[in-house]
């Protein structure tokens, strides 16, 4: 090569010049993606929203008629204790959790994320045990304190699941979290018209949610391997 032919010099790397040893990597929300991600994740979860509608139109009216009024008197009872529990010890942590973990440093992110799972581990098994006691205490039949300890455990697994998709909705990776919703719902459906299908009591449809919180559980933990840890943590300071 002559001397009036010279190589062009590639630009540097963001953040080479200072002497870091990797570019830095950029949240989504700090580039002009986020936009039409927000958008595209709307029109994501109302399709998996109408198709979670149409799995469960179809499923509940084969259970309803395989069980009778008074088997499904008691599913619905027991349903409904275990949504007011959901209810009272999600108490908004998810968007709570979705707001820090957007602003906090990747490093600490890690920590808020399993003690929000410890936190929430800890609420709802403190519900179940008092909703336990109390049907026990009144005397309410033995399938519907069997079925509280069985749907209690689905609710578990179901919120573990909603904490570890917080990174996700942080992301705006909507479509993941749709797919996972439409996937939970298509377990659940499938178990259900295989119990009827099969003759089966009441009891094994209370342990339907078991089998799709697991299902669900294991996709998420799937889609965040690269997260590190992410075991529930106790730590108290953090839980106030």
């Amino acid at each position: 090569m002559s001397d009036g032919e010279r190589k062009p010099i590639p630009a540097p790397a963001p953040g080479a010049a200072r002497g870091d040893p990797k570019p830095v990597e950029l949240d989504v929300l700090d580039t002009g993606a986020a936009g039409g991600r927000a958008i595209r994740g709307g029109a994501f979860r109302t399709i998996a929203y109408a198709a979670v509608m149409l799995m469960s139109v179809a499923s509940v009216p084969f259970m309803i008629r395989h069980l009778g009024v008074v088997d499904y008197g008691h599913f619905i009872t027991v349903s409904a204790i275990i949504f007011i529990i959901g209810s009272v010890t999600e108490a908004g942590l998810t968007n709570l959790g979705v707001r820090e973990y957007s602003v906090l440093e990747r490093e600490a992110r890690a920590g808020m994320l399993g003690n929000l799972a410890g936190l929430r581990l800890a609420l709802t098994v403190a519900g179940l045990a008092i909703a336990l006691g109390v049907t026990a205490a009144t005397g309410a039949e033995r399938v519907v304190v069997e079925g509280i300890l069985l749907m209690g455990t689905g609710l578990l697994i179901l919120l573990m699941q909603q904490t570890y998709t917080i990174p996700l909705q942080s992301e705006l990776r909507f479509g993941w979290i749709s797919l996972l919703e439409v996937l939970k719902q298509l377990v659940m459906t499938a178990a259900i018209l295989a119990l009827v299908i099969a003759g089966a009591e009441l009891l094994p449809f209370f342990a339907v949610t078991i089998l799709s919180g697991l299902v669900g559980l294991v996709a998420t933990l799937a889609l965040l391997r690269r997260q590190g840890s992410l075991l529930p943590a106790g730590e108290l300071r953090a839980w106030r």
